[in-house]
């Protein structure tokens, strides 16, 4: 690890802007226990011509050539629960709001004023001052702010990458945090921590999140809906991923829920609010759950008039 550090302070201290043609993707397992390895991949940018797999583009890490000629249509989950077959979960598990605890984990809080800035390397300290210096050139009180808030940057992002180091975690997940943190905010340390931070707390919660009963519990097709949509809105941005996927697993759990008070109801009314849900939320469980809930509400409020 002391080596992988020394490797991020050259990068820091030349300010290197990294090619956004390509990014690392670290190795993960996918929701069938099948294990992707490390690789490279074109870096996201919205645009479905400009990647490797598209047919006509060759990817430079494999000489593979591309072999998709439409881009890919995203897939609707369904709120059909009574196709679902969910495994036991003891009360109140079942149905109720989903929680994790990564608190072991977790990053600690970063107390800078209990580091010395005189620790910052030289060649650092002048990066600093040539950024201030050009971004304020007529406004000394803007460069002795900028000095101080990308000195203190820098130092929370070496007392980061360290943390990281004492909770084990993986290197190439620091590596992957790291890269997009620079590819996004070249030439500013303060961003460049908080976009390395929220990654790294992002990873801890997708971790805690997949390995949780309440995870284990969905459908195999439900828990690859929810990643392949975490995945391909967010590429790039872990902590988005995290959010995605418990908002997508509260959602699930939530239409559970509601399937007791929904039964209650005419079936052509069942399926007529259902339908409305999947047509207005395709791809969101939690907005699903949102809709099903205020029509159950409002077809028995018809009732008191």
């Amino acid at each position: 690890m002391k080596a992988l550090v020394a490797y991020i302070l050259i990068i820091l201290s030349s300010f290197t802007v990294f090619s956004q043609k390509s990014v690392y993707v670290k190795g993960y397992f996918r929701s069938n226990g099948t294990y992707v390895a490390p690789h490279y991949r074109s870096a996201p940018d919205g645009n479905f011509y400009n990647n490797w797999s598209t047919y006509g583009n060759i990817n430079p890490y494999t000489g593979k050539e591309g072999t998709k000629v439409t881009p890919p249509k995203y897939r609707s989950y369904s709120s059909n629960i009574d196709n679902f077959n969910l495994a036991p979960l003891p009360e109140p598990v079942r149905g109720a709001t989903y929680s994790y605890n990564y608190s072991n984990n977790a990053l600690p809080t970063i107390q800078l004023n209990q580091v010395d800035y005189k620790s910052i390397p030289d060649n650092i300290k002048t990066a600093i001052a040539k950024k201030a210096s050009r971004t304020w050139d007529n406004d000394f009180e803007m460069q002795a702010y900028v000095r101080k808030t990308q000195s203190e940057g820098y130092l929370k992002l070496i007392g980061l990458i360290n943390q990281s180091e004492k909770i084990g975690l993986e290197t190439d997940v620091i590596e992957w945090s790291m890269n997009i943190a620079l590819s996004k905010w070249p030439d500013d340390y303060s961003m460049q921590a908080y976009i390395f931070e929220n990654s790294v707390e992002g990873y801890l919660k997708l971790s805690a999140i997949i390995s949780s009963d309440e995870w284990k519990s969905l459908p195999a097709s439900v828990s690859t809906s929810i990643l392949d949509r975490a995945y391909s809105d967010w590429q790039d941005d872990l902590s988005m991923q995290a959010y995605i996927v418990e908002k997508q697993l509260n959602g699930f759990y939530e239409l559970v829920q509601l399937e007791k008070d929904l039964k209650e109801l005419p079936i052509n009314i069942q399926s007529q609010i259902r339908k409305k849900a999947i047509r207005e939320w395709p791809r969101d469980l939690d907005m699903q759950a949102y809709i099903i809930e205020r029509e159950i509400n409002g077809y028995k409020s018809l009732n008191e008039y």
